[in-house]
């Protein structure tokens, strides 16, 4: 049986830029030449490297721009497709963007989002046997049920229970695609891409072809991906994960600081690069005294690994950090200006694990403490 193949086509221009890769062992930089299931080979200033995609953790090749699109579909591995022109047909539901251009079958497709209105909006009236067209009237929103049958930028034309429905496209604010009788089982994807303009697509790695990332989804539709279009890889199976890019909540002291600043990803609080001891870094978290990061874990994780330290940005500073599991104490790091101290403990079974910075003891002025390299093994 033939796989459905899902081709990319990308309209970029310009060399590669250099990409931050972290390995256990630490950051490696270099321009991208390729990426297959063997791993991710660079171009680094000690010659042509090749880092074994068991131990590539992720990599960060571009920034991330999202923009204001047409429509964005999600998909039913959990990945997502930003695109400016989105059209339905028979063979499938065709997508593009200033960065790519392909067809999925409308099968991998959950809803589809246009605008004024969510995903779980949309997912609230998605049932069996029908698509659900959210459509504009004024300030209300009817829901039109139906098998859609065509769909291009002037309208979408469906099959009701009343017979055929034209819907002027202007009037659409999201698709909920039908319901399939039993929820699908997808295998675990390897790695999951995430494009310059915010597209997320998960799946396992192939053979690369000339310049291209050949990326097979989970719902075995395989996508070619040039490396221009690339942003970030995260290796989503390797037993590895970076705590700067989970997700997490902040809590507040009763103690706030004098100066308040929001808690920062890859930057300083002063919006600088990472520099702790005059040593860069490119991937962490930085945060004032009196906070706390919370993380959802689910007991997935075996060791918390990484450094910390007080941003050179600043001229002095003291600062402890805490960690927590379950609100038991795990770790305490009593953290001066000038030097990374390394952060290492057990967090087995750990559901709930939270950081708690607090001051030095001399008060929170200019405590401004970044959590870098931060690794959750894996049993």
């Amino acid at each position: 049986m033939n796989r459905p193949v899902l081709l990319a086509a990308i309209f970029l221009a310009g060399a590669l830029q250099a990409a931050s890769v972290l390995t256990p062992d630490g950051e490696v930089k270099g321009k991208p030449l390729s990426l297959d299931a063997q791993g991710l080979t660079i171009e680094a200033e000690a010659g042509t490297t090749k880092i074994d995609f068991g131990r590539l953790i992720g990599a960060e090749m571009g920034q991330v721009a999202p923009r204001e699109r047409t429509a964005t579909a999600y998909l039913a591995d959990g990945g997502n497709i930003r695109a400016d022109s989105v059209s339905l047909s028979g063979t499938g539901v065709a997508f593009k963007s200033e960065f790519v251009q392909f067809t999925l079958p409308s099968e991998e497709i959950v809803c589809m989002v246009f605008r004024d209105v969510t995903p779980e909006e949309l997912l609230a009236k998605r049932r069996e046997g029908a698509d659900c067209l959210f459509v504009s009237t004024g300030d209300e929103t009817d829901i039109v049920q139906g098998i859609i049958e065509s769909m291009d930028e002037k309208e979408v034309r469906l099959s009701t229970g009343f017979g055929p429905v034209k819907v002027s496209r202007a009037r659409l604010r999201g698709i909920a695609m039908v319901k399939p009788p039993a929820t699908r089982n997808f295998s675990a994807p390897s790695v999951r891409l995430t494009l310059l303009d915010g597209t997320q697509l998960a799946g396992d790695l192939g053979a690369a072809s000339k310049d291209r990332a050949v990326l097979t989804l989970r719902g075995k539709t395989v996508v070619e991906i040039p490396l221009q279009a690339i942003a970030r890889i995260e290796n989503i199976g390797s037993g590895l994960a970076r705590l700067e890019q989970m997700e997490f909540k902040t809590e507040p002291a009763v103690s706030r600081p004098v100066f308040p600043l929001p808690v920062r990803r890859h930057r300083s609080l002063w919006g600088n690069s990472l520099r702790i001891g005059g040593r860069t870094f490119a991937q962490g978290i930085s945060v004032q005294p009196a906070t706390s990061l919370i993380f959802s874990m689910n007991g997935a994780f075996a060791r918390l690994k990484g450094l910390a330290g007080i941003d050179d940005e600043v001229a002095a500073g003291s600062a402890v950090v805490i960690v927590e599991g379950d609100g038991k104490e795990l770790a305490r790091l009593r953290l001066q200006r000038g030097a990374a101290t390394p952060l290492e403990c057990s967090v087995q079974g750990t559901r709930v694990l939270t950081i708690r910075v607090t001051d030095g003891g001399d008060g929170n002025i200019g405590d401004h403490v970044d959590l870098v390299d931060m690794l959750l093994v894996k049993q």
